[in-house]
């Protein structure tokens, strides 16, 4: 069927779902995120071959870049608080930390207009929320609370889950992210 990776980033986590799905659309606000994403899984406007790897201070060395190449993805520039897709086309939406940066009630709306009846909707996040954007109580009873309204269950949730992000040179911020898959 068909899948969705709203917040799509650099297409890491399209390229994953890509061999389980006949199209994958990754989406993300963020134009130069879904050029990166394109020239590396699509190898369109042309291919991202290689990246720079700081090695010593002010010294840094290409590597060269593997990632396999999707034919079933695609990448648009676009909003997961207001997805430019008909309801229920979807069999699959996946949201990566998109809740503390998108907001929950929009975010998860959005995505379950989007599924399809019966359809699996995959959510990661680690609930770092900017000052005062957090909703009231624990964040995760919020999205449970959601989710239920919505509609959906809940088939499986681990907490703690390691989720590394390269903030700069050499620098990485280590998050651990509540994960769910709803229905």
């Amino acid at each position: 069927g068909l899948a969705l990776d709203t917040g799509c980033g650099g297409g890491g986590l399209t390229v994953r779902l890509a061999p389980d799905f006949r199209l994958v659309i990754g989406i993300d606000r963020s134009f130069l995120a879904v050029l990166l994403a394109r020239r590396a899984v699509l190898g369109r406007p042309e291919p991202e071959r290689s990246y720079r790897l700081t090695t010593h201070r002010g010294q840094e060395a290409h590597r060269p870049l593997s990632i396999r190449r999707a034919r079933n993805a695609e990448f648009v520039v676009g909003d997961c608080c207001a997805l430019p897709f008909p309801a229920g086309l979807f069999d699959a939406v996946c949201s990566s930390n998109l809740i503390d940066i998108a907001g929950l009630d929009p975010t998860l709306r959005e995505a379950e207009r989007a599924l399809r009846t019966g359809g699996l909707l995959l959510l990661t996040d680690p609930f770092y929320f900017p000052e005062g954007d957090a909703p009231p109580g624990e964040p995760r009873e919020a999205v449970l609370s959601l989710l239920s309204s919505l509609g959906l269950n809940l088939l499986a949730e681990r907490d703690g889950v390691p989720w590394a992000w390269a903030t700069y040179d050499r620098h990485w911020r280590v998050y651990f992210n509540w994960c769910a898959a709803a229905e």
